[in-house]
């Protein structure tokens, strides 16, 4: 199972699942708050990645079969997409503004 993401339109991330050590926690808990950013930005690089061309490239074809139709005046704005791949079956949800207005497609 794969986590694909985007957070800026045509730009995907692959999420990974990743182990925070025993060490880690500590900072995050006690540490100070320099410590805590440098650790925090460490686990955050290891657990998003660029996704591949071929995982991109479906993402892309996803967004691109999902995204609403704009009426003339409409604004559309991107917020955020966010597809799981299972087994060669996919799923997510996409997140934009039209006009002013929030709005969701699930797929």
């Amino acid at each position: 199972m794969k986590t694909i993401k985007s957070n800026i339109e045509n730009s995907w991330i692959e999420v990974k699942v990743i182990s925070v050590t025993d060490e880690q926690l500590n900072v995050l808990r006690n540490g100070t708050d320099p410590e805590k950013v440098e650790v925090h930005n460490e686990l955050k690089s290891l657990r998003e990645v660029s996704a591949s061309e071929e995982d991109a490239t479906l993402a892309q074809s996803i967004y691109t079969a999902n995204k609403p139709v704009v009426s003339e005046g409409d604004k559309y704005q991107f917020i955020s997409m966010d597809l799981t791949i299972d087994n060669g079956s996919t799923r997510g949800i996409l997140n934009y503004r039209l006009n002013t207005e929030h709005k969701q497609i699930r797929f």
